[in-house]
């Protein structure tokens, strides 16, 4: 690769990488345990000898 294009992509990763882990920041903020384990099978937490709300976050990040 030409480093010209290189230090295009650098920049731009740069520039923008604060505004990308702000938004998953934000997505986060607004995740709710009862909407997450409503998408998931509770049968399936058990099968994984899963007990607490620590591992069952842990399963799903």
């Amino acid at each position: 690769m030409n480093t010209e294009l290189i230090d295009k992509i650098r920049h731009y990763v740069v520039s923008h990488i604060s505004e990308f882990h702000e938004a998953r920041v934000n997505n986060l903020n607004k995740l709710k345990l009862k909407k997450v384990l409503a998408h998931k099978n509770p049968y399936l937490f058990r099968a994984k000898d899963t007990e607490t709300a620590e591992s069952i976050v842990r399963t799903i990040g």
